[in-house]
């Protein structure tokens, strides 16, 4: 995103095999009611990778109907669990191609988009904070472990806009932490854009709201589901995907032994996004407004998003792609060597403080099918 332009901005696929047999060898039943799951002795004497593996596949168990739902490892079964009221909380987007981060590309359109963090080094703390109207430093800071992880889509065309030539439509799937606003927790969310380009004037749908700093218009999913507070320490165990189809969007969160799920969060009728979804960004920024996630010096981390497209040819990891306004403090570095390739297309980058340097750039990788 060009600072220049800133304005007050802001936000699995089943598996086979061996590994998810094991996995699915130690389920017994199903959990009885919404509870914020902690560590315990499964996740304990579990390796990582089968709890990961785990995860990943609940997000591709059928939730039972409309609403929020989570599971704790390992067990394969849903529990209610119960949506709030959408928050106010207005994630802005950024200037149309203004934004600097790498985004997967894909020939046809996705189900579903995948983010996670395979490795992270050297991160103990982040803050939001809020920046200046040029955008060159921070103002104040709106607490620790205060950030969102953003999956967002492209920018399409869509019949939302009532045919206005330059109206385009964008959405975003998120998790917003913010522990003093939820009271220990955080926020699960959509929220969707009506964005004006070749500086247009849009006039909003009855039933969206219009944004005066982006001249844009939103409006989020009904509702929302507060799940536990994140700590930064944890990045590493975290997945959020995000999925389209004509039924409703829906949107997941994997944390540690825990999944959360938000089933036709919305109409998918709001945006068409199902019809028009072929790039997705993710990352971990600022909590909304156009800030800046600020982490410690010395922080590392490896970004993954994949698309579900029923193909799995390598797709194309472009950058200068991002369209969300906030941002972190990081820089890209040389990616991982020999990175992991994963069921579905796929894209992985590094980004970093701790002046570990090497050309920046990103891998596209194609999925294994399987």
């Amino acid at each position: 995103m060009n600072v220049s332009n800133r304005r007050a901005i802001g936000v699995c696929r089943l598996l086979a095999g061996t590994l998810l047999a094991t996995v699915l060898a130690g389920c017994n039943g199903s959990s009885t009611g919404y509870t914020p799951a902690g560590p315990n002795s499964a996740a304990r004497s579990t390796p990582n990778a089968v709890v990961h593996a785990w995860s990943r596949s609940m997000m591709h168990v059928p939730l039972p109907s409309v609403g929020c739902f989570t599971a704790s490892y390992p067990v394969t079964k849903w529990s209610r669990a119960t949506c709030s009221p959408m928050s106010r909380r207005t994630l802005n987007p950024a200037y149309i191609g203004n934004g600097r981060d790498y985004a997967i590309v894909v020939p046809v359109t996705m189900s579903s988009a995948l983010g996670s963090f395979p490795a992270v080094s050297g991160v103990t703390r982040v803050r939001s904070c809020n920046l200046n109207k040029a955008g060159t430093r921070c103002t104040s800071y709106t607490g620790q472990n205060v950030y969102s992880i953003q999956l967002n889509s492209n920018t399409f065309k869509t019949a939302a806009c009532n045919a206005q030539p330059h109206c385009r439509g964008w959405s975003q799937f998120v998790y917003t932490n913010q522990p003093n606003a939820y009271h220990g927790g955080g926020n699960l969310i959509i929220q969707n854009w009506l964005l004006e380009e070749n500086s247009g004037t849009l006039t909003c749908p009855s039933s969206w709201s219009s944004d005066s700093s982006s001249g844009g218009c939103l409006v989020n999913a009904p509702k929302s589901f507060k799940v536990p507070n994140v700590p930064i320490s944890e990045l590493s165990s975290v997945t959020l995907s995000g999925s389209a189809s004509s039924s409703g969007d829906s949107v997941f969160l994997a944390v540690g032994t825990s999944v959360y799920g938000m089933k036709n969060a919305q109409s998918d009728s709001l945006t068409d996004l199902s019809q028009h979804w072929t790039q997705a960004e993710f990352n971990i920024v600022g909590n909304g407004g156009g800030d800046r996630a600020v982490f410690n010096t010395g922080s590392t981390i490896t970004v993954s998003v994949e698309a579900q497209t029923g193909q799995t040819t390598a797709p194309i990891c472009r950058a200068n792609a991002g369209s969300t306004g906030e941002e972190n403090n990081l820089s890209f570095v040389a990616p991982p060597q020999n990175p992991q390739q994963q069921t579905n297309p796929s894209i992985v980058f590094t980004e970093s403080n701790a002046g570990n340097g090497g050309t920046a750039s990103c891998q596209a990788l194609a999925g294994t099918g399987t």
